[in-house]
């Protein structure tokens, strides 16, 4: 070896490293992950606000019920025909398929009997449901117990 020779390790450079790997922009997975977040985000609350609209009308009925029910005037017969009133046209809103409009007395409070309103003395609320005079028990038991399964519906109804 000539000693006269330069030595070839004085000509090599440092080792360059590359540069850091950046967290932006993210993969292809991550915004595939993200697209599919947001959209079963929107799905999700549109669905939760389709089901708030579709129950819109037994929550008015409940509310109008309890006006109803406040109201110290509709006493006897007139608070047993406008709950009536009020649970009919909330049913044919919520049942367009069944024949609620011709149903009265008997067939009416067995269709809702069947769809789980709870009707506690109703052979005598029967017997008395068109007289000119009804006790009083009676029309604040059958309020009360319409009120308890329009609240019920609120929660369990679903449109078909």
């Amino acid at each position: 070896m000539n000693p006269d020779a330069p030595n070839p390790l004085a000509e090599l450079r440092d080792i360059h490293l590359a540069e850091p790997i950046s967290a932006w922009p993210p993969a292809i997975g991550w915004w595939l992950l993200a697209a599919l977040i947001l959209i079963s985000l929107g799905w999700l609350l549109f669905t939760r606000y389709q089901q708030h609209k579709s129950r819109a009308f037994w929550r008015a009925a409940a509310t109008r019920l309890k006006a109803q029910q406040q109201d110290q005037e509709l006493q006897g017969q007139t608070a047993l025909q406008s709950c009536n009133e009020l649970l009919k046209s909330a049913c044919l809103l919520a049942y367009p398929n069944d024949d609620i409009a011709a149903m009265s007395g008997e067939t009416w409070l067995d269709w809702l009997v069947q769809h789980g309103l709870q009707i506690p003395h109703r052979e005598n609320l029967l017997s008395q449901w068109y007289r000119a005079s009804i006790a009083p028990e009676y029309v604040t038991e059958f309020q009360l117990q319409s009120l308890i399964w329009l609240e019920q519906q609120c929660k369990d109804w679903r449109r078909v």
